[in-house]
């Protein structure tokens, strides 16, 4: 990418960021989860507390699952309207060589 078409706004940087920060917190909530599994499980056994150790092996998976599924939608979501974009800009390029024709 030139430094022309990047401070030009010609091409967007925000499709890879938000590519880049969905990684970045699916990492994040993968060890969030696995911590708190270690975590519960570790002060379930301490305490004699089998319950806390029980819906800290199924709560916590079930949270990861769901929280990722979470931050994916609204990824996609967030890239819908970029992908709305290109799209309008194609047409828009399309219909500006036709009117050249």
């Amino acid at each position: 990418m030139k430094w022309s078409n990047l401070f030009g706004f010609e091409h967007m940087i925000t499709p890879w960021l938000i590519r880049f920060l969905y990684i970045i917190a699916v990492v994040l909530i993968i060890f969030g989860g696995l911590a708190g599994i270690c975590i519960d499980t570790i002060d379930g056994i301490s305490n004699g507390d089998f319950m806390t150790v029980i819906l800290a092996l199924i709560g916590y998976p079930i949270g990861i699952v769901v929280a990722v599924l979470l931050v994916r939608i609204y990824a996609e979501l967030l890239m819908l309207a970029f992908r709305i974009y290109e799209s309008l800009h194609s047409i828009e390029r399309m219909m500006r060589e036709r009117r050249a024709e």
